[in-house]
């Protein structure tokens, strides 16, 4: 009688979790080895590897490393100067950004454009621009969670950007409106990039760069994939074998005389 055996089941590897240094310096290996490599270049184009997409991919790895955005540590409190400077600032374009903003976000959607711009505000700039800001932001987030209705927040989000008011852009006239207050301290979120914000760079440039290098790792040649960072999956070009050749003769293995004339 044969008494079966119980076989314990394998364990899944556990999933690592990506690090932002290492999502970054493996970007960066794979952009610049892209870069310098014209090969590669051409290699990559067959597959869709386009200016565009090595432009995103850059814009990508720069919004990981924090670009635009203020460090708390040298976030310094603001002067009446630096103050009156921000207010006069925002004094002159607030009033012109948001008359155009919605005019171009009313083409879009009027429903996000009543959202964004419909109410008082307030009657300074720095008011008035504070909420706008804070609107953008509640509709950006909804718009990364997947909620943001038909995708028209995202085509409104969209339509801003091309417009000069993008991520960026808001951020500077956040930490504009941040100068308008003397002596106070920095709020954390004008210091410090949020984190739902820095998970979402890091998983946007994870997934850029896992999409490219699972290309090269198919495509290229062993040896074009390692300069750019990727261990390729295509087999090696076997090398010639080598040729059975008589072995050199021992230093202690008799010489042949040779005849001297």
């Amino acid at each position: 009688m044969i008494v079966p055996t119980d076989t314990p089941t394998p364990k899944k590897p556990r999933r690592r979790k990506t690090a932002a240094p290492e999502v970054a310096l493996r970007a960066l290996h794979f952009l610049c080895g892209v870069r310098q490599n014209p090969p590669a270049q051409v290699a990559l184009a067959r597959f869709g590897y386009t200016q565009a997409e090595h432009d995103l991919g850059c814009k990508l790895l720069m919004d990981v490393c924090g670009h635009g955005q203020a460090l708390a540590s040298g976030a310094a409190q603001p002067s009446d100067a630096d103050a009156a400077k921000a207010i006069e600032e925002l004094d002159a374009r607030t009033a012109a950004l948001l008359s155009r903003a919605e005019a171009a976000v009313r083409r879009v959607s009027a429903e996000v454009a009543d959202v964004l711009f419909g109410g008082a505000a307030g009657a300074d700039a720095a008011a008035r621009m504070t909420s706008f800001l804070e609107r953008v932001d509640a509709v950006a987030a909804r718009a990364t969670q997947g909620t943001g209705g038909n995708g028209a927040e995202t085509k409104a989000l969209a339509v801003l950007a091309e417009r000069g008011i993008d991520a960026a852009e808001r951020r500077r006239l956040a930490a504009l409106v941040t100068r308008t207050r003397p002596g106070a301290a920095p709020t954390p979120s004008a210091a410090v990039a949020p984190t739902d914000g820095a998970a979402a760079a890091i998983g946007a440039l994870a997934a850029w760069l896992g999409d490219w290098s699972a290309t090269a790792r198919a495509e290229l040649p062993p040896r074009l994939a390692r300069r750019i960072g990727v261990k390729s999956m295509r087999p090696r070009t076997a090398r010639p074998a080598k040729t059975a050749s008589t072995p050199a003769a021992s230093e202690d293995a008799p010489r042949a005389a040779v005849a001297v004339p």
